[in-house]
């Protein structure tokens, strides 16, 4: 049996796949989805709007490096930059909500 088949190579399954995440970036780019992300989460003065501007909760008291270990197991997510809830010595630790 000599059968040919035909169908998609990988490459243009690749470019299929690519052409749809550059399509998302700019209807969120365009739509003002991303302006307010980035608004809300570069704009936020205390951690608490930081946290709030991706949807998470506040973890409090914590160090760069709890926040880090707290990243895997807790599905936490740090936020570099200066707040005035954040004291010195600690930083911006966001857990994500419960369901």
């Amino acid at each position: 049996m000599n059968k040919k088949s035909q169908g998609l190579s990988i490459n243009a399954i690749i470019l299929v796949a690519i052409g749809l995440i550059v399509l998302v970036v700019l209807i969120a780019v365009f739509s003002g989805a991303m302006a307010r992300f980035v608004q809300g989460l570069f704009g936020a003065t205390t951690c608490e709007k930081a946290c709030k501007s991706v949807d998470r909760a506040v973890y409090t008291d914590q160090t760069k490096d709890q926040c880090k270990t707290l990243e895997a197991s807790e599905r936490a997510l740090l936020i570099e930059g200066e707040f005035d809830d954040v004291d010195i010595g600690e930083v911006c630790c966001c857990k994500e909500n419960a369901p």
